[in-house]
């Protein structure tokens, strides 16, 4: 059926043309929105809200526009909104903070030799890895060689990410 049918079908209080309308626009609602925002659980809560909102004003769609940019509008919209809320900033830290237990509990289950210590040394003391070296009797060159071969590691596991950006996040 046509997407415009299904919405003016909704404005009729219809669940089945509802239901069909979410079948059809689903995909592509949370698509857009996950594009937009880049999270998957603020994706997933905005695409539920376009389709509340398309419900709720299913009545004022103009039946000469197309349903699928009119729905697709909404959904554009409500993202852009989302990402300019201080809310979604709090939860980008949240999941910030996420992303660095993720990535040290990674380093610690799987790092060999004393590369989690080398790196944890660095991380949460004001040590220079030359102290660091002589504190876990190793030569400084292999202290380095080990802290960039645990940062190569991370990056292999955590491959979303680059050297700067591991770096950064520990």
């Amino acid at each position: 059926m046509n997407i415009e049918f299904l919405i003016v079908g909704t404005a009729k209080e219809s669940e089945d043309d509802f239901h069909n309308l979410y079948q059809k626009m689903k995909v592509s609602v949370y698509t857009l929105c996950l594009s937009i925002t880049k999270n998957k659980k603020l994706a997933r809560d905005l695409a539920a809200e376009t389709f509340r909102r398309v419900k709720r004003d299913a009545y004022k769609f103009d039946t000469e526009l197309n349903g699928e940019y009119w729905i697709l509008d909404i959904a554009g919209r409500l993202s852009q909104n989302a990402l300019l809320e201080k809310s979604f900033q709090r939860q980008i830290e949240r999941q910030y903070i996420d992303n660095v237990s993720v990535i040290m509990s990674d380093l610690i289950n799987t790092a060999k030799n004393d590369r989690a210590s080398i790196v944890l040394m660095r991380l949460l003391t004001s040590l220079r890895k030359s102290d660091i070296a002589k504190l876990l009797n190793y030569y400084q060159a292999s202290c380095r060689a080990e802290y960039n071969r645990a940062i190569k590691q991370l990056r292999l596991k955590n491959s979303q990410y680059n050297k700067k950006e591991i770096i950064k996040i520990l």
